[in-house]
């Protein structure tokens, strides 16, 4: 790994205030690396260099929110769902509920009379031109909780 320890020091600069590796070049999404015939995330390539594997199905997340830095000390190992409540605990995915959300079709109103309706769902979804899915979430609030 001595190889891959010295590709990835050759295209880093060090930033003194937050301790990253930051990758030189500022790609658009995370900073890729060929290694061993390989196109490998800097990231991953950087945890395999100085921590070891990765087990399968495991992700290499940024303790500093940093997708262009390869330090391994801001690096540690998580499941997609853990990568996403990391997210969510740091704020960086903000919560679009209700009518907030753009592709809501309902409102609270709406909301409020699929869940005191008896009516068979079938026909309440085709009277608010929504699936019978969605008023099924609604009444069992799945969705719309904060209503």
């Amino acid at each position: 790994m001595k190889k891959a320890q010295q590709q990835i020091l050759a295209k880093i600069f060090i930033d003194v205030k937050t301790g990253c590796w930051n990758w030189r070049k500022k790609p658009r999404n995370y900073p890729t690396i060929g290694y061993k015939g390989k196109t490998v995330r800097a990231n991953r390539l950087s945890y395999m260099a100085w921590k070891g594997p990765i087990p399968k199905g495991m992700w290499v997340l940024h303790e500093c929110d940093n997708k262009r830095c390869a330090n391994p000390d801001h690096l540690f190992l998580g499941t997609p769902k853990a990568n996403t409540l990391d997210s969510v605990k740091k704020g960086r995915w903000p919560s679009k509920a209700g009518t907030e959300n753009g592709r809501a079709k309902l409102t609270p109103a709406l909301v409020l009379k699929i869940r005191a309706s008896s009516e068979m769902g079938t026909i309440l979804a085709r009277r608010f031109r929504v699936t019978p899915t969605v008023v099924c979430q609604v009444r069992k609030r799945r969705t719309w909780a904060h209503i």
